[in-house]
């Protein structure tokens, strides 16, 4: 009797056992995001953010996503932000639409008056690189803007027909970056009347010898565009992933595809950006010098704030030169310990970037890593771009009817780069082969173990 008992009792009691690991193993992998991966199916991240039609009342966020999805704004004038704001198309049909285009018109702010915002794309937040992203509205300008007409034009794909969503972007050489978005047919208009110069503080007038730079961009593709302000009304055709220079007239090489000189880099292609960076002190760098010498990049000409978290803080603010580099040295000597500098500036998009590094200040004729002399420097990594490779095409013409003769530049299209956000996304990741391994075993062991006590359980 007592023999049956525990031939009975003991597989049951194993059952059970095997039972509450595999529920364990699996409830565990649900909370790391490591159960089911495939869930991971729709990319929301934000790419190519940009910020343009900056004026004393409004600004617009743009930026697309490789997938259909919903997204909003959410801002204000701190960090609590407070606010939102949908889609423009959104707000025009009352109703909120996924989009892989998306475009926000942020309304009745203060002028010169700086707003934080974040990206609420699908269910995930994301910043920039872990920071909200920054924008100051220009003045009220008391003058009237200038009788400028609109730029038109067409967009269309590789195929001959209109983008579902497309969005365009122009700026002229010491402008801001104006930008729209096209219509279902293709078409856009895009006034220029309230171009502003590039800081702000007064209307832009065109000339008839200004050169406009123009980016398309729509389904997943991109196109460059160098034409006179007088070729502006319309712009001719354009046919997504061809670059075109409308103000030469015989054909250039194509390693000059739609440059100009000095302009803010609109197009999205690997290594164009211009970002500011902190030179020195590289990453957790050691010195004996207490008031070491800091320098790094920005844009020529451009405000650099500075903050250095010492026994003292220190705030200030220096210029870089027409060459983008900046150097500052502090009036006193830094405390010996552990430092950071946190430097906050504009990239070539006209966003503002935080940069914070680390470095450690010894006192006076103490070696450094027990060694004399300075330390082996540790490279830093810069902001990083993360690349998304586009496939590249093998467009024709042929649909492309222009007012005038366009020399083709052969697209060549290259990784597109995007800022980098940092992101909090609602759906787990994929996963590794071994998070798979691990799942199926946990599913395995709960249902051997569910199966074992069904058939002992009436053992206890």
């Amino acid at each position: 009797m007592r023999k049956s008992f525990w031939n009975r009792r003991i597989p049951t009691l194993f059952g059970i056992l095997i039972l509450a690991l595999g529920i364990g193993i699996t409830t565990f992998l649900v909370q790391k995001g490591g159960f089911i991966p495939i869930l991971a199916t729709v990319s929301e991240e934000p790419k190519d953010v940009r910020i343009s039609n900056i004026k004393d009342s409004s600004f617009t966020v743009s930026y697309f996503t490789d997938d259909k999805t919903t997204g909003a704004i959410s801002y204000g004038p701190t960090t609590a932000f407070g606010q939102s704001g949908i889609d423009d198309r959104d707000q025009q049909f009352g109703r909120i639409e996924p989009h892989k285009i998306h475009n926000f018109t942020i309304r009745n702010l203060q002028p010169v008056s700086k707003y934080y915002f974040v990206i609420v794309s699908g269910k995930g937040n994301y910043t920039n690189n872990s920071l909200p992203f920054e924008v100051t509205t220009g003045p009220l300008l008391s003058t009237d803007p200038p009788a400028e007409d609109p730029t038109s034009g067409k967009v269309i794909t590789p195929n001959g027909i209109s983008p579902e969503e497309s969005i365009i972007y122009v700026v002229a050489e010491g402008s801001q970056v104006v930008s729209t978005l096209t219509k279902p047919d293709g078409t856009f208009v895009l006034p220029l009347n309230s171009l502003r110069s590039a800081d702000l503080s007064s209307y832009f007038s065109l000339n008839l010898d200004t050169s406009l730079k123009l980016l398309a961009i729509g389904e997943g593709m991109f196109s460059n565009v160098k034409l006179s302000s007088l070729q502006a009304h319309p712009v001719p055709v354009i046919t997504l992933s061809n670059d075109y220079d409308f103000t030469i007239e015989t054909s250039p090489t194509s390693s000059s595809s739609a440059e100009l000189s000095g302009f803010p880099p609109l197009e999205t292609r690997q290594g164009t950006k211009e970002e500011p960076k902190i030179l020195s002190p590289e990453k957790d760098q050691e010195f004996t010098d207490q008031k070491p010498q800091f320098k790094g990049t920005a844009l020529p000409n451009e405000e650099v704030q500075i903050t250095i978290n010492s026994d003292e803080q220190i705030k200030t603010t220096v210029i870089a030169d027409s060459k983008g580099n900046w150097t500052y040295r502090p009036q006193s000597d830094l405390t010996a310990g552990n430092h950071t500098i946190t430097i906050t500036t504009k990239d070539s998009t006209g966003i503002v970037k935080t940069i914070k590094q680390s470095f450690t200040v010894f006192a006076s004729g103490t070696q450094v890593s027990g060694e004399k002399g300075s330390p082996t420097p540790t490279p830093i990594p810069s902001l990083t771009i993360t690349v998304s490779p586009t496939p590249t095409p093998t467009p024709t013409l042929t649909n492309v009817q222009p007012t005038e003769t366009p020399v083709f530049i052969s697209p060549t299209v290259s990784p597109i780069d995007s800022l980098i956000i940092t992101a909090t996304p609602s759906l787990p990741p994929t996963g590794s082969s071994s998070i798979m391994t691990v799942t199926i075993i946990g599913l395995l062991f709960t249902l051997f173990g569910g199966l074992i006590f069904l058939l002992t359980r009436g053992a206890i």
